[in-house]
């Protein structure tokens, strides 16, 4: 966490996930003046990565499409190619029948802006700074050597007990959150247009090792 003074208001997520008519009642929190200036980038290529899911709602598709087409447009006004940059690797591919794509995702890059998302999100919830750090879980995103396997099902139970849940936010078909406890543990999952979600779980530190478990 930052230890300078938060003066500015970070949106949590950013701003550019919500359509002109779903940006009312945001979710914010306090930022320091760097830190808020300098995650226009991050929040930028969270669009890019979460909003073309194929499991997501309508809302992310046409916010899509009309998002990510301005900030290409800008890009390209500038001497730039933003698809290629974004996109790079991009191949065609077929899930569950339907033809679509498929691209690398910076899963370092990725993990960061969860985590920041997370910590974010739970000073709202408590309004008290996070004790730890977040392990970041997804069914949303498949490696290229992807095959079912126990951590994939384990995830899916998870989401399955916490999509009972108190569901917060004012915007839910573009983004709420789940905050729940197992056996003392902070679950947090957070859902993207329907479709896309994380599980931020909190890491466990491991007496006399000074290494994290993963309770996933």
């Amino acid at each position: 966490m930052c230890p300078k003074r938060g003066i500015t208001d970070e949106h949590v997520p950013p701003k550019c996930l919500f359509p002109a008519n779903k940006s009312t009642n945001l979710i914010t929190v306090p930022s320091c003046v760097d830190h808020n200036s300098k995650k226009s980038k991050d929040d930028e290529y969270l669009l890019f990565v979460i909003t073309p899911y194929i499991g997501n709602n309508e809302i992310a598709h046409t916010h899509s499409l009309e998002k990510i087409k301005r900030a290409v447009e800008y890009s390209l006004q500038r001497g730039k190619n933003l698809i290629k940059t974004m996109y790079k690797g991009l191949r065609p591919v077929v899930i569950n029948g339907m033809p679509t794509g498929a691209f690398p995702c910076d899963m370092e890059r990725f993990n960061r802006i969860c985590k920041h998302m997370g910590n974010a999100i739970y000073f709202h919830h408590y309004n008290e700074q996070f004790d730890g750090e977040f392990l970041v879980k997804t069914n949303s995103l498949r490696m290229s050597d992807y095959s079912p396997s126990n951590i994939y099902r384990e995830l899916g139970n998870i989401e399955n007990i916490m999509s009972s849940g108190t569901k917060y936010g004012s915007n839910p078909d573009v983004f709420y959150y789940q905050i729940m406890e197992f056996s003392g543990i902070i679950h947090l999952r957070l859902v993207f247009y329907e479709g896309f979600s994380v599980l931020l779980i909190k890491k466990i530190p491991i007496l006399g090792q000074g290494k994290d478990s993963n309770p996933v």
